[in-house]
């Protein structure tokens, strides 16, 4: 904190920044986080769904660009399972799961 110029401040809350500090140094902390941004990531997925079932409207959609991204996420989906990675397995399945529900949709409409 002193690098920030806050040396002072920190000074005078160093108690509670330390125990600050002490929960985002732990990794269990940092786990359940990620965890956390594992799941909310692919959900900003869902305005182009939704807008792709509102008004039908693919013609600005690749299909090539979702194909692709769902078949590269497929060997992360591996890695994550390989590493016990619960972040990189839940991100990749919930990537995967939207990119097949917006091809179906360039299908659709």
């Amino acid at each position: 904190m002193q690098n920030l110029g806050l040396h002072v401040a920190v000074k005078a809350h160093d108690p509670f920044l330390k125990r600050l500090r002490d929960l985002f140094r732990s990794v269990k902390t940092i786990d359940h986080l990620m965890i956390f941004v594992a799941i909310l990531y692919p959900l900003t997925a869902l305005p182009q769904i939704l807008k792709l079932h509102e008004t039908g409207d693919v013609g600005s959609i690749s299909l090539l660009s979702l194909v692709l991204k769902f078949v590269f996420a497929l060997p992360w989906i591996y890695y994550g399972f390989l590493h016990k990675s619960k972040p990189v397995i839940y991100t990749n399945i919930l990537w995967c799961l939207g990119y097949v529900v917006l091809i179906l949709q360039v299908f659709i409409y």
